[in-house]
């Protein structure tokens, strides 16, 4: 160790936010945790090894949880990221737009996409320039490891909302399904729910 280079490896990038199932319609945290998955999506357009990848939510909180978060994800306003009415910009490259237009399919395969998906016209912009994505929110009725959710990452504004049984330990489980996913964020004021991560 005394003659060795310091080294910082990212191993996995799928990270996960999990809403607990004490979190209250209306309440703070909840709208902390939106807040959260949407800067995580849009911030340098999900490009980024940090971003929320997937995100878990108590079954009976989902519709509630996608509404908001569709509803937030339709206030981006894409384009050139100088300008002060711009939230989101580009992506990097042509390659990095077909990668995630790929991935986006790939996760069809276990989700539906439930806002976004196309390209609106960036601000600012003229025509045919830039690689411009929309941010886009999938959300999957019955996640289960294998899933491409837990599998893909993709590295843009792209999220995928799932739903699990209220139980800390479905939640791990879910988590872990990401090989060894990173937990981002457990949102909640249940001590033992929170310390089941």
């Amino acid at each position: 160790l005394a003659h060795s280079v310091r080294v910082n490896v990212e191993a996995d990038s799928l990270n996960a936010a999990v809403l607990a199932p004490d979190v209250e319609a209306g309440s703070d945290v909840l709208n902390l945790f939106v807040g959260d998955v949407v800067r995580d999506m849009t911030q340098k357009a999900g490009q980024k090894c940090t971003a929320i990848r997937r995100v878990y939510v108590p079954k009976d909180k989902i519709d509630l949880v996608v509404e908001l978060l569709a509803e937030r994800l339709a206030a981006v306003k894409l384009g050139d990221p100088s300008r002060d009415d711009v939230t989101m910009g580009p992506l990097a490259t042509a390659q990095q737009l077909a990668d995630v237009k790929a991935g986006v399919a790939r996760l069809s395969s276990c989700a539906k996409v439930v806002h976004g998906g196309g390209a609106p016209a960036p601000i600012g912009v003229s025509p045919g320039k830039g690689y411009f994505q929309g941010p886009v929110l999938l959300a999957s009725t019955e996640p289960r490891p294998g899933d491409a959710a837990h599998e893909v990452e993709v590295f843009g504004p792209v999220a995928t909302v799932m739903p699990y049984d209220g139980s800390a330990a479905a939640a791990a489980a879910l988590v872990r399904a990401g090989g060894g996913g990173l937990v981002s964020s457990v949102y909640g004021d249940d001590k033992d729910f929170l310390r089941s991560f």
